[in-house]
């Protein structure tokens, strides 16, 4: 065997979603962002389109996210709002992760490659010790977010990816088995 399958598996497996809130205050550098973008890039993609775009947020552009994502809440949502603001303060980095539909494919096509490519950066995260939490607000639909952020009008976001080191110990989870979710032909 080229690969470890049994630790592939278990990887892939153990992976999970950590909330920010759970992040410590150890910081996220640049060298381990790109090593995730590296990863991302190789995501499966009709026709090589390769749709994604990664908008990176890193140590004092982080301040950009802590200053406007809030505002796009409604004000009468003050959980929200305040756990938002927990959760950008708890981040030394987050990606912003959009596609742009091209001519060649489906849309949604390129919208399940863009998924792909963070299922590829969540792994390597966890493969490097640290969490991506993958969120996914009203917000990142409108104009106005895009706008905000000065992101191209012609992208549209998947959602905002969170990277931390947990504080934590790593939760276990517990899916279907298969035969509840396989039809054999």
């Amino acid at each position: 065997m080229k690969y470890n399958l049994s630790e592939i598996s278990d990887l892939i497996q153990s992976r999970r979603s950590i909330a920010p809130e759970n992040f410590t205050e150890r910081k996220i550098q640049r060298e381990q962002i790109e090593k995730l973008i590296q990863c991302a890039v190789f995501a499966p993609n009709h026709k090589n389109t390769q749709p994604w775009h990664f908008h990176v947020f890193l140590d004092e552009s982080m301040n950009l996210l802590r200053e406007t994502l809030p505002t796009l809440l409604p004000e009468s949502e003050t959980s929200k709002i305040n756990r938002m603001k927990i959760r950008l303060n708890q981040t030394s980095s987050a990606i912003i992760v959009t596609y742009t539909p091209s001519e060649k494919v489906d849309e949604g096509e390129e919208l399940i490659a863009t998924a792909c490519a963070i299922q590829n950066m969540l792994l390597m995260a966890h493969a490097s010790g640290f969490s991506g939490f993958w969120s996914t607000p009203k917000f990142i639909k409108t104009k106005g977010f895009l706008e905000l952020l000065e992101l191209p009008l012609n992208q549209n976001c998947l959602g905002i990816i969170y990277f931390g080191y947990t504080k934590m110990n790593w939760p276990t989870s517990h899916r279907k088995p298969i035969e509840y979710v396989t039809i054999w032909h």
